[in-house]
């Protein structure tokens, strides 16, 4: 649940909005840079969902891709 709201308050009857938000939606939160060495992009897709606790995902890449310097 990433947000909470009254929407409604008549003295007897309470009304609430909830916001369901996917795990991948909080990674827009972060304000972190890094250098990711010597990994493809797979593998730094893999890191970064990871970290954001999106487990359930397959890499669909169409061609392979190098591992990069930087």
């Amino acid at each position: 649940i990433t947000g909470v709201e009254l929407r409604e308050n008549n003295d007897w009857q309470m009304n609430y909005q909830l916001t369901v938000s996917p795990p991948l939606w909080r990674a827009g939160l972060r304000q972190n840079f890094r250098i990711f060495q010597q990994q493809d992009i797979q593998t730094i897709s893999a890191t970064l969902l990871a970290e954001n606790d999106v487990t359930d995902w397959v890499p669909s890449f169409y061609e392979p891709h190098p591992a990069r310097e930087f």
